[in-house]
């Protein structure tokens, strides 16, 4: 049986005091230590990629095999291991500000393509690095409509897309679990407020409705500040990139 403290590191946790990612890191061992006493996983197989800032950080913090990347190319990276050794289980954590901004089109081909990862998106809605560089530079300084990745991975065919908040601890739980045994691209969209720089949780907490199993519109259409739909809106089955790849090989 393996115990919590065995997925932990002695690096100090140096997020801000109370900042909702340290749910995300509780829900994380949870739900791979569930995993590997159940003997569904190894921990040995695990392997974590992330890019950079805050939400970068998760992997100090878990001791398991990981890869940091640059920024916005957490997907590409964690889609190659995975191609290259399709025995491994890889997880994806990155921000919105690279995984919706600068790497968007990796989600796209990413969830066209359906390789047997899960990425994990820690999203504040400020699509750039935490404190929200652009803001002070950019014409609409007022703010913008926030990006709403739902509907583009439903689009883009993702065979696994979810969205929760870091405020509703079990249904995360039951998503990231969800997500990572489900066998092809999996998105769980986290959202969370920003305790410094974006600080939205009572509104986050006030909006949040849940509509499992539906495909959406975006909720983000003609608002600044629209309501927040969470649940597991697809879970399907289909080919995946790995599954395709071995049929291609036996072909030639």
């Amino acid at each position: 049986m393996h115990k919590k403290k065995d997925l932990e590191t002695k690096m100090p946790i140096t997020w801000c005091p109370g900042c909702p990612n340290n749910v995300i890191l509780y829900v994380l061992k949870s739900v791979l230590k569930e995993l590997v006493d159940a003997k569904k996983i190894r921990k040995q197989d695990i392997v974590v990629v992330t890019d950079i800032g805050c939400a970068g950080k998760i992997y100090d913090y878990l001791e398991v095999n990981a890869f940091y990347g640059l920024h916005g190319r957490a997907i590409p990276i964690a889609t190659g291991i995975k191609m290259g050794n399709p025995g491994l289980t890889v997880i994806a954590v990155a921000g919105d500000g690279g995984t919706y901004g600068e790497g968007l089109n990796h989600l796209v081909s990413s969830s066209r393509l359906n390789p047997d990862i899960t990425v994990i998106v820690i999203n504040n809605g400020v699509l750039a690095l935490t404190k929200g560089q652009p803001t002070s530079t950019h014409p609409s300084i007022g703010g913008e409509p926030i990006f709403d990745p739902v509907p583009l991975a439903l689009a883009s065919q993702a065979s696994f897309v979810s969205r929760e908040t870091a405020f509703d601890l079990r249904d995360l739980q039951s998503t990231v679990k969800a997500a990572i045994m489900h066998k092809g691209f999996s998105l769980v969209d986290i959202f969370e407020p920003c305790l410094s720089y974006n600080n939205d949780g009572e509104r986050m907490k006030r909006d949040t409705e849940r509509v499992c199993g539906k495909d959406i519109q975006s909720d983000f259409e003609e608002s600044l500040r629209p309501k927040i739909r969470t649940g597991v809106f697809r879970k399907m089955s289909r080919p995946t990139l790995e599954q395709k790849l071995r049929l291609s090989k036996k072909k030639s």
